[in-house]
């Protein structure tokens, strides 16, 4: 007899257990669960895309910043629908997810600052490396026509500069407050 009441009573405790969870599941909305888990993942998906965007432009893979702006303006989109919570969510899971969110959308104004100190890093070296082989070309021909000629450079002789740093290095006085320099000057003469 005690044992077929405990059976009796484990079963029902089963049951009772059976119907609470059946009663939890049906109060969540699988279509807003998969929305939101949808939303999550492509969140995360854009991060990645936006990511092998930054390091195709860097090494020339792309010649301009259309995708990366794109990829950037639905990330800040996707975060603005990630803010319209699942009904079935608690007040506390909710304050949860949106301090998550801050936390996400403060991330997001400092990667776009970054973005764009990188665009603007980024076209200076690839400028830089285009112009790089004329501009090597260009003092190569100039330094060997000095070579060659060196009243090209300005002046013929000694050089006082380079002498008064010689002198410094080596532990004297240097006689000169100031020397001619080569080119033109910076400062007008007055």
């Amino acid at each position: 007899m005690y044992v077929q009441l405990k059976h009796l009573g484990i079963g029902l405790g089963l049951v009772l257990l059976l119907t609470f969870l059946f009663v939890k599941t049906t109060g969540i909305n699988s279509d807003e669960h998969n929305r939101y888990s949808s939303g999550l993942r492509r969140l995360k998906e854009l991060h990645a895309t936006l990511d092998k965007r930054l390091l195709e432009s860097r090494y020339g893979l792309l010649t301009n910043y259309d995708y990366v702006n794109r990829d950037f303006s639905h990330l800040l989109q996707l975060q603005t629908e990630l803010a319209q919570f699942p009904s079935f969510l608690r007040t506390t899971e909710k304050a949860e997810i949106h301090k998550l969110l801050q936390e996400h959308a403060s991330l997001l104004q400092l990667e776009e600052k970054t973005l764009e100190r990188f665009k603007s890093q980024n076209a200076i070296l690839n400028n830089s490396l285009r112009y790089f082989p004329s501009a090597t070309a260009k003092i190569l021909a100039a330094q060997s026509e000095t070579r060659l000629n060196p009243s090209a450079r300005g002046h013929e002789g000694d050089n006082a500069g380079r002498s008064a740093i010689s002198t410094y290095l080596h532990g004297g006085k240097i006689p000169l407050t100031q020397t001619p320099v080569f080119g033109c000057s910076i400062i007008d003469a007055e």
